[in-house]
């Protein structure tokens, strides 16, 4: 039955076309339409969710700038921005949520998508036919009424003006940014070089989703239970393929969507704290082009080299000479890269924007009070208002929203609960940020301990001051924000001195984000903390450095050409380097400047309908290959994605290793057994890595040959279950018996050659030489304490066999406890002179139980390079 209905479902499988950028063409096929409608549904649930969870934002105009003027901000450039994020933000949840509960289903993703879009639905119909009735019947009259008020409408046009050009520029630049950099063209995946490594994990994940099985979700380049990966655009951008939206559609129509609403609300908080639309406008301008002094680098290196200005025209290198700034993680680049930003970003923006009547009600407070020690204590700290809740539906439903934000992405959501805690000391009813707080950390521990993985750290929080200076001093770090931020820092002082009464507090919480990221480092991967919260802080500091610019272009003291000259130097000064950007993303996503991923070539297709949904591939480890192209998973992925995400991906690459170099059918037989392995793809790629010294004629006996394309090129073997006869036969045969130790982490001295891996190998032709390091060390740390009873070396310089070597043993229960040689800490073999050339062994008289184990050689004559071939860790 099931699969009847399924079958009446349009298929996920949508036949791609040459990509021809005629919206009509798109917009009238049904399936396109359907993803539309899916969109339409949750703004408007959205919308609704909105006014019943803030109703203190309607009407908008109540809520009033720090300067007391009239609200500037139009009431549809916040309800709609914060309707869509509201709606999206609970869809996908909703639609996640069912389909990870259908996990047993092989269609649960369809299942969670089409039963979340008619949710949507039905919620909207029985809101407004049964809850609200009244409501749609008013809105049907003022529509009856609208060709007789075309007055009112042109003058709404003539006072928003501004808003609706500033909306088309936004929809336009970012339907630009996203276009260009990725579309599909008879069947090839078209991306931009900037942006292929982050966008080709996202397209992993969510192909995993919508090909393959990922339920419960795991990281796609780490199968392990659990994620850590923050996922949730990706299964959104699979909401709308399973609804028929071809993928580039889907994920531009979400990356233009996610920044036009982030500019709204950028454009939306400037004004309403300024009460000027100006301070909007430069705040939007700001954000598309970035201040920075790397301009003046860029220019002065051109005077040096006698390079032409126009040269700026074809240049491909992104600017600036602070540390990573060459991958352009300061210009929207990053926004087009990492679309989950946008949103998370967006959230971060709508939640201070639904903060601020708390912080307004004290500022307008103390306005009113006697400017006495007394009088200011009692507004600050002893009136009732100052922490009773005012409503409990906004600390809730807003701590709700932050949480379900973790997935999205998690470093905007921990930024705005930081801000939020700075901006309650000077707000009304406390007690609501309080709630906020306590219920944020409660429903993000849940969701974490539900989605994350036991095996891997997603927080790893740590003092590391100085953030990317180079310097790790304050002057150093105050020297590298002057170098990335320019004039930014300078134009903000300037704001705040000037700036209108509770600025400066805000200030306060801007700049919290900055100071964390100066010295906390929550991750492994300081792009995705650090950054962000320095990020964060920028985009905020744009509102002061505007308001400063509006104050001089407005300020009739000064003579009007030095107000245009003064202002117009301070906004070219600040978005030159944001140009040069500019034209640096256009180029470098321009042709030749693609990735071309072919979705459709043989082996993908082979591997999306042979092979099962849910199929775990051992690979070489990338980050762009055919299995996760057809929506599978590798074993280890790029060793740099599965760091940053956490995982440990020594351990990982270790195993890896230890299949791909297999010396024995049995042991390659048993590996892949225990590691869950069902697929083994071995191309020219893997052939050809360093590390891997690939024995086919291994897997032909261990495994089953169930694929091989272009005369070899790439073989796809199955892993089966042998029957018993067999397995004996091949254990009988076998001739390498060590037990298979799970290394977790393998640390040495520096490696001339070889690799760490070599070290542990149990092959005699392999080599590592050490750089100069006499003695050398090789420590060792297992998953959990193994019982070790004999312990085995090969080391010596081939053709100075003769020569004597030294070698020692220790071992801990911890690495503390292995460097300060304390506690659980044993000398297992002390000194032990032989010579190189042959194995040398010891067996202890009882098993040692450790988890830390250190060997150390020295080599005695002729140089300093020790050379070792092999070590053994045994329990015969």
């Amino acid at each position: 039955m099931l699969k009847i209905v399924l079958s009446l479902i349009p298929s996920t499988r949508v036949a791609v076309r040459r990509t021809t950028f005629t919206p009509l063409k798109l917009i009238l096929g049904d399936l396109f339409m359907l993803g539309i409608l899916y969109l339409v549904f949750c703004w408007v649930s959205g919308y609704l969710l909105l006014r019943h969870c803030l109703t203190g934002f309607f009407p908008l105009a109540q809520i009033k700038p720090l300067t007391d003027k009239e609200n500037p901000v139009p009431g549809a450039f916040f309800y709609l921005p914060a309707s869509f994020l509201i709606g999206i933000l609970f869809a996908t949840w909703l639609s996640f949520l069912i389909a990870d509960i259908l996990a047993f289903s092989p269609y649960a993703m369809q299942l969670g998508t089409w039963i979340t879009f008619g949710i949507l639905f039905l919620f909207i119909c029985f809101y407004f036919l049964i809850i609200d009735r009244k409501q749609v019947l008013g809105v049907i009259e003022k529509i009856k009424k609208i060709p007789g008020k075309k007055n009112e409408i042109l003058r709404y046009l003539r006072n928003y003006w501004l808003e609706a050009v500033l909306v088309v520029f936004f929809i336009s630049i970012s339907a630009f940014l996203m276009f260009t950099s990725l579309f599909v063209d008879q069947n090839i995946i078209n991306i931009g070089f900037p942006i292929s490594g982050d966008f080709v994990v996202h397209l992993s994940h969510t192909r995993s989703f919508t090909l393959g099985h990922n339920f419960p979700p795991e990281y796609v380049y780490y199968p392990v239970k659990g994620i850590n990966y923050h996922f949730l655009f990706d299964f959104l951008i699979g909401n709308l393929t399973t609804l028929g939206m071809r993928i580039d559609w889907a994920a531009n129509l979400m990356g233009i969507l996610c920044m036009t609403t982030l500019l709204m609300f950028i454009y939306s908080l400037g004004a309403m704290l300024t009460g000027k639309k100006a301070v909007g406008a430069l705040c939007s301008l700001f954000f598309l082009f970035r201040s920075s002094f790397a301009i003046v680098t860029l220019l002065a290196r051109y005077y040096v080299t006698n390079t032409p200005l126009s040269a700026i025209l074809q240049n491909m290198d992104f600017i600036g000479k602070t540390a990573r700034e060459n991958w352009g993680i300061w210009t929207l680049n990053l926004y087009i890269n990492q679309r989950h930003l946008l949103f998370g970003l967006s959230i971060l923006f709508f939640i201070i924007i639904a903060a601020y009547p708390m912080f307004r009600k004290m500022v307008s407070s103390l306005k009113s009070e006697k400017k006495t020690l007394s009088g200011w204590t009692s507004e600050f700290i002893l009136k009732a208002d100052n922490w009773k809740v005012e409503s409990f539906k906004r600390p809730v439903f807003l701590a709700l929203v932050i949480s379900l934000t973790t997935y999205w992405q998690g470093a905007s959501a921990l930024a705005a609960v930081f801000i939020l805690a700075v901006m309650a000391i000077f707000s009304k009813h406390r007690l609501e940020h309080l709630i906020i707080g306590l219920l944020t950390l409660g429903i993000s521990l849940l969701i974490l301990n539900w989605l994350s993985s036991p095996s891997a750290m997603v927080f790893r929080p740590k003092i590391e001051f100085g953030f990317y200076a180079a310097e790790k001093s304050l002057f150093g770090l105050l020297l590298y924000y002057v170098e990335l931020m320019g004039v930014l820092p300078f134009v903000a002082v300037c704001g705040f001195i000037i700036a209108p009464k509770g600025m400066r507090w805000l200030g306060l919480a801007f700049i919290v984000p900055l100071c964390l990221g100066s010295f906390l480092l929550l991750s492994r991967d300081v792009l995705d903390s650090s950054a962000k919260f320095v990020l964060v802080s920028m985009l905020l500091l744009h509102i002061p450095a505007a308001y400063f610019i509006t104050y001089i272009w407005e300020n009739k003291r000064i003579l009007l050409s030095l107000r245009a000259a003064a202002g117009i130097l301070i906004v070219l000064f600040m978005t030159a380097t944001g140009v040069v950007d500019f034209i640096t993303v256009i180029n470098t996503n321009a042709p030749p400047n693609r990735i071309m991923i072919n979705m459709e070539n043989p082996v993908v297709k082979w591997i999306r309908e042979n092979t099962e949904p849910d199929a775990v591939f051992l690979t070489s480890p990338e980050m762009q290959h055919n299995a996760l192209l057809a929506g599978r998973k590798i074993f280890m992925g790029q060793t740099y994605i599965v760091y940053c995400a956490g995982y440990d991906q020594v351990k990982r690459d270790y195993a890896t290793y230890k299949m791909l170099s297999a010396r024995d059918p049995y042991r390659l037989y048993k590996l892949a057994k225990k590691y869950k392995i069902d697929y083994v793809y071995i191309d020219e790629l893997a052939r050809k890595f360093a590390y891997y010294r690939i024995d086919q004629l291994l897997f032909e006996i261990a495994f089953k040959r169930v694929y091989n394309y272009s005369g070899n090129m790439v073989v796809i073997y199955k892993r089966r279950e042998l029957p018993s006869h067999l397995l004996e036969i091949l254990k009988e045969s076998s001739f390498d018996k060590r037990v298979d130790f799970d290394f977790s982490g393998i640390t040495t001295s520096p490696i001339r050659s070889g690799s760490p891996y070599d070290l542990f190998d149990g092959d005699l032709k392999t080599l590592v030489v050490f750089d100069g390091a006499n003695p050398a060390f090789i420590q060792c740390e297992l998953d959990e304490p193994e019982e070790v009873k004999k312990v085995r070396v090969f080391v010596g310089e081939p053709g100075r066999e003769e020569e004597n070597a030294v070698w020692w043993l220790e071992a801990a229960d911890t690495v503390e406890d292995m460097a300060g040689q304390t506690r659980t800490y044993r000398l297992l073999v002390g000194n032990r002179l032989y010579s190189g050339g042959k194995w040398d062994q010891v067996v202890f008289p009882l098993s040692v139980r450790k988890k830390i184990w250190r060997f150390s050689v020295q080599r005695n004559g002729a140089d300093n390079y020790v050379h070792v071939f092999d070590l053994e860790l045994d329990n015969p």
